[in-house]
C-alpha cells in the first residue's frame, strides 16, 4: 500500500481522503440546492 511504502499511518491517510470527499459531497450539494432553487433542475 502507498500508506506503508510512505511511512505515513493508515488512520490519517482515511481521515484525509473522508474529509476531502465529505468537503466535494458539501460543494456537490450546495451547487444542487442553488440550481434548485433557480429551477433549473
Amino acid at each position: 500500500m502507498v500508506a506503508n511504502k510512505l511511512g505515513v499511518n493508515i488512520v490519517v491517510v482515511a481521515a484525509l481522503v473522508a474529509a476531502l470527499l465529505r468537503m466535494a459531497f458539501k460543494m456537490g450539494l450546495s451547487v444542487f440546492c442553488k440550481q434548485f432553487e433557480t429551477g433549473m433542475l
